[in-house]
C-alpha cells in the first residue's frame, strides 16, 4: 500500500461508513462509497483534454468506486456505447485509462507516476510485423503431436522500433519464440473457443506463452468484431495480447509499436465544496480546477 498523508476529508470518509459487507465490496469487486459519502461532496469528477484520440477526452464523473483509497472516474461515450475509466493502481504506482476497472489489466494509457498530473503515455494500435511467422510442426508432447513453431519474435520487435521493451501493455520478445504444443479436447479453453489452444511450456526464463482463437460471439470477454488468433501471457485479455492476426487465418500476424508519450494532456478536478477542496490535491495529486 502506497504512503499517503490523510486529510481531515479522508478520515471523516472512514467515519462515515455505515454500509454493510455486501455494499462495500461494491461494483465489479471494489468498495464502493454512498452517494451521501464526504468523498462525493469533495470529488464531483475530472476535466481530461489533449488526447491524440478525441474519444478519450471530455468530462469524467466520480463513481463512487474507490480503488487503491482513490476515486474511479468514468467517462460515457455515445459512440458505440461505450466506457472509459480512469483509476489507481498500485503496482506500479501510476493512474490508467481503460475501458474496465482492473488494476492487474493492461492499459490503454498510463501516467508516468503516482500523480495524475504526470506524463501520459499511451498504447499504439498493433501493426503488420512480417517478420513473425507460424508453422505447423509435430511433437509428440502435443495433442496429436500437433504444435505451432513461432519465429521471427525479436526481428519483428527490432523492425516495428522497440528498443528497451518497456511498455504499458505486451511487447513481444525473442522469449515468444518457441514451440507451442496443442493441448487437446479436455483443455477448458480449447472446449469454450472450439478451436485447438497452444501453450508453450514456462521455463527459466519466465512463464508460460498461449496461441488461442477468439471468437466475440463464444467468449464474452476480448474485443468485439473479427474473430482472431493472438498470442499473449495468458489463453484471455486480462494481461494483453504479444500479437494477433488480422483475421481468422493462423498468418498475418500484428504486434504493438512502442508506446507513444502523449505530451498534451491536461487534467483539471471539479469539485463540490470549495471549503473541503484542499483534500483534492492531498488525494490525487493535482489542485482543484
Amino acid at each position: 500500500q502506497l504512503r499517503r498523508s490523510r486529510s481531515s476529508i479522508d478520515m471523516a470518509a472512514a467515519a462515515a461508513r455505515t454500509t454493510t459487507a455486501e455494499e462495500e465490496e461494491g461494483r465489479q469487486g471494489y468498495p464502493t462509497f454512498p452517494i451521501n459519502h464526504p468523498t462525493h461532496q469533495c470529488i464531483a469528477g475530472i476535466s481530461v483534454r489533449g488526447f491524440r484520440h478525441q474519444m478519450f477526452n471530455g468530462e469524467y464523473v466520480f463513481t463512487g468506486d474507490i480503488v487503491d483509497d482513490l476515486p474511479v472516474f468514468r467517462r460515457r461515450q455515445r459512440y458505440k456505447n461505450m466506457q472509459f475509466y480512469i483509476y489507481h493502481r498500485p503496482e506500479p504506482a501510476q493512474w490508467v485509462l481503460n475501458d474496465l476497472v482492473d488494476p492487474s489489466a493492461g492499459a490503454v494509457f498510463c501516467s508516468a507516476s503516482d500523480g495524475l498530473h504526470s506524463g501520459w503515455t499511451g498504447v499504439s494500435a498493433m501493426s503488420a510485423a512480417p517478420e513473425l511467422t507460424t508453422t505447423r510442426v509435430t511433437d509428440a508432447a502435443g495433442y496429436r503431436d500437433e504444435a505451432i513453431r513461432v519465429s521471427g519474435c525479436e526481428a519483428a520487435t527490432k523492425a516495428m522500433g522497440h528498443t528497451d521493451g518497456a511498455s504499458v501493455g505486451c511487447a513481444i520478445t525473442a522469449r515468444q519464440d518457441g514451440v507451442y504444443l496443442r493441448q487437446g479436447p479436455d483443455d477448458p479453453y480449447e472446449a469454450l473457443s472450439r478451436h485447438p489452444h497452444y501453450v508453450k511450456p514456462a521455463d527459466e526464463k519466465g512463464g508460460p506463452c498461449h496461441i488461442f482463437f477468439h471468437d466475440p460471439s463464444l467468449v464474452s470477454e476480448g474485443p468485439e468484431g473479427d474473430t482472431f488468433w493472438a498470442l499473449g501471457p495468458r489463453a484471455d485479455f486480462v494481461e494483453g495480447l504479444f500479437a494477433k492476426t488480422e483475421r481468422g487465418h493462423l498468418a498475418h500476424w500484428k504486434i504493438k509499436p512502442p508506446d507513444r508519450p502523449e505530451n498534451q494532456v491536461s487534467i483539471s478536478l471539479q469539485h463540490g465544496d470549495d471549503l473541503i477542496a484542499g483534500c483534492l490535491e492531498d488525494m490525487v495529486g493535482l489542485p482543484p480546477k
